[in-house]
């Protein structure tokens, strides 16, 4: 464990959002905390580099060969040194970038809080085309739009349940779908990052539940009802969903429920998976539940909660807790007497 950030005097509540990064390649780890600090580390902890960000970091940091990508609480979105944190460059998406960013073919998509999907030059920044929506007006869940890329699509949801697949080129409309159309509950919005697999692609509707659509078309495979779902993660032949109330785990071909882990009044984030294990954060600690069975398995609760995502990379997870402190852990065989 190692204390990122100090308490403040009158500070009440104090949460981290932004998730950890780690780099599959290096296992160098990316770290920003809600003081404005972001840091790398290398594989053994060490840090390598600290830059002052002038604001609170956003959503998760992402890694390229050269640079690391962050966002900020006031719109910034920033690509830095890898080896020495200088800024390469910055541009202003006038928004808030809260979920993971997606690196192709030297553009960078980025989903935004103001239901926008933006598709930047990696080297530059420079905008290459911007897809935008109309923020929904009814009451939401606070959230971004996730993105994902698959061959010549980009697929994301958005705060009025649509889900869109759009052209990696240009950004036009491929297709789209309506989840909650003509819906009056509130929640409506459809915050997951979208999985894809064998033509498929998944998504999550808050107050809907699961959807499975065919890739090419939009048309829908199948429906699961399970509200408050807000987050999903394909393992093997599973759909693990986390959110409000219960953690679900669904067949992928056919979207019958395998398993559930009933939340009460909390929820969690979207789940990080190391040796068979699933990694829930939450405000109550971080759960692990075996992703096969459903069997949960321990909670750490170090007595702060966790807002940001956990991250499991190398046979380790990181997780920041809301006061700043920055965990390491590693599953541990147990051993017959």
């Amino acid at each position: 464990m190692r204390r990122m950030v100090e308490r403040g005097l009158l500070e009440y509540a104090p949460r981290e959002e932004a998730a950890p990064a780690c780099d599959a390649f290096s296992g160098e780890l990316a770290v920003g905390t809600r003081d404005g600090k972001f840091r790398v580390f290398e594989r053994g902890g060490r840090e390598l580099w600290t830059v002052e960000l002038g604001s609170a970091p956003t959503g998760q940091p992402l890694f390229t060969d050269a640079a690391v990508l962050v966002s900020t609480a006031d719109g910034l979105l920033l690509a830095l040194d890898r080896f020495d944190g200088a800024v390469l460059w910055s541009t202003s998406l006038r928004a808030q970038v809260v979920m993971p960013m997606v690196e192709e073919g030297g553009t960078v998509y980025v989903g935004t809080n103001r239901d926008e999907i933006f598709a930047l030059d990696l080297e530059k920044g420079e905008p290459r085309w911007v897809y935008r929506r109309s923020v929904a007006r009814y009451l939401s869940v606070r959230g971004g739009a996730g993105v994902a890329v698959e061959g010549e699509r980009v697929f994301a949801g958005f705060s009025d349940g649509a889900v869109v697949a759009l052209a990696v080129d240009d950004g036009r409309i491929l297709w789209e779908v309506a989840t909650s159309a003509g819906s009056a509950r509130r929640f409506r919005d459809s915050d997951a990052i979208p999985a894809v697999r064998d033509g498929t692609v998944y998504a999550t509707v808050f107050n809907d539940g699961v959807y499975a659509f065919d890739a090419a078309t939009g048309a829908i495979r199948w429906r699961q009802d399970a509200q408050g779902a807000h987050s999903l993660v394909l393992f093997e032949n599973l759909l693990l969903v986390g959110g409000a109330r219960q953690i679900l785990a669904l067949d992928a071909a056919s979207g019958a429920r395998v398993w559930s882990v009933p939340l009460g009044t909390t929820y969690v984030t979207r789940p990080a998976i190391l040796r068979g294990i699933a990694f829930f954060a939450g405000p109550r600690g971080l759960r692990m539940v075996d992703a096969r069975t459903g069997r949960p398995l321990q909670v750490f609760q170090p007595g702060s909660g966790f807002d940001a995502p956990a991250v499991a990379e190398d046979d380790r997870v990181f997780a920041l807790s809301n006061l700043g402190v920055l965990y390491e852990l590693a599953p541990v065989t147990e051993r017959s007497p």
